[in-house]
């Protein structure tokens, strides 16, 4: 895995999963059954872990470190592949 994908929770990495199938905010913690004020909050702590500058770079990380040869993606939200 890349670095710091190791250092991130399961909740923020099934967060940045969400994003990553088009999820926005609101609709992760609908999904998730948060308040928007968590998701954001794990998105946060996703983008810093990873130095990255937006949680839609950080969800790209994910995916990258989680499936590097790019076959398929899980279809289930926010499962790992």
């Amino acid at each position: 895995m890349v670095a710091g994908v190791s250092s991130l929770t399961d909740r923020e990495k099934a967060a940045l999963r969400l994003l990553l199938a088009g999820h926005d905010a609101k609709s992760i913690a609908t999904y998730l059954g948060l308040s928007v004020h968590t998701v954001n909050e794990r998105l946060r702590g996703a983008r810093r872990k990873l130095g990255v500058g937006s949680s839609r770079e950080a969800a790209r990380v994910l995916a990258a470190a989680e499936n590097p040869t790019g076959n398929s993606v899980s279809k289930q939200i926010g499962v790992a592949p």
